[in-house]
Protein backbone atom coordinates (compact mmCIF):
# COMPACT_ATOMS: atom_id res chain seq x y z
CA UNK A 1 0.00 0.00 0.00
CA UNK A 2 2.53 2.48 0.93
CA UNK A 3 4.41 1.63 -1.98
CA UNK A 4 1.30 2.51 -4.79
CA UNK A 5 1.32 5.74 -2.53
CA UNK A 6 4.77 6.42 -3.45
CA UNK A 7 4.09 6.18 -7.08
CA UNK A 8 1.25 8.10 -7.29
CA UNK A 9 3.29 10.51 -5.37
CA UNK A 10 5.66 10.28 -8.05
CA UNK A 11 3.72 10.41 -10.63
CA UNK A 12 1.72 13.64 -9.08
CA UNK A 13 5.49 15.63 -8.71
CA UNK A 14 6.22 14.47 -12.29
CA UNK A 15 2.84 15.73 -13.55
CA UNK A 16 3.50 18.66 -12.11
CA UNK A 17 7.10 19.06 -13.52
CA UNK A 18 5.67 18.55 -16.97
CA UNK A 19 3.23 21.56 -16.43
CA UNK A 20 5.49 23.79 -15.21
CA UNK A 21 7.90 23.24 -17.96
CA UNK A 22 5.35 23.29 -20.22
CA UNK A 23 4.06 27.01 -18.81
CA UNK A 24 8.02 28.59 -18.99
CA UNK A 25 8.19 27.10 -22.46
CA UNK A 26 4.89 28.54 -23.38
CA UNK A 27 5.28 31.95 -21.44
CA UNK A 28 8.66 31.61 -24.06
CA UNK A 29 6.92 31.10 -26.77
CA UNK A 30 4.99 34.51 -26.29
CA UNK A 31 7.94 36.21 -25.48
CA UNK A 32 9.99 35.61 -28.42
CA UNK A 33 6.29 36.03 -30.65
CA UNK A 34 6.18 39.77 -28.79
CA UNK A 35 9.55 40.43 -29.76
CA UNK A 36 9.29 39.31 -33.08
CA UNK A 37 6.13 41.33 -33.57
CA UNK A 38 7.91 44.40 -32.19
CA UNK A 39 10.54 43.90 -34.64
CA UNK A 40 8.61 43.79 -37.54
CA UNK A 41 7.39 46.91 -36.37
CA UNK A 42 10.34 49.03 -35.80
CA UNK A 43 11.76 47.60 -39.48
CA UNK A 44 8.23 48.84 -41.30
CA UNK A 45 9.21 52.21 -39.21
CA UNK A 46 12.65 52.55 -40.17
CA UNK A 47 12.07 51.44 -43.96
CA UNK A 48 9.23 53.58 -44.02
CA UNK A 49 11.43 57.15 -42.68
CA UNK A 50 14.46 55.72 -44.92
CA UNK A 51 12.00 55.66 -48.14
CA UNK A 52 10.50 59.04 -47.41
CA UNK A 53 14.13 60.68 -47.29
CA UNK A 54 14.93 59.04 -50.17
CA UNK A 55 11.57 60.16 -51.93
CA UNK A 56 12.70 63.86 -50.44
CA UNK A 57 16.45 63.90 -51.53
CA UNK A 58 16.79 65.76 -54.93
CA UNK A 59 19.63 64.36 -56.84
CA UNK A 60 20.50 67.28 -59.60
Amino acid sequence: MIEAQEQTERNINEAQDQAERKLIETAADAETTILKAEAEKQTKLLRSQFNSRITDTKFY
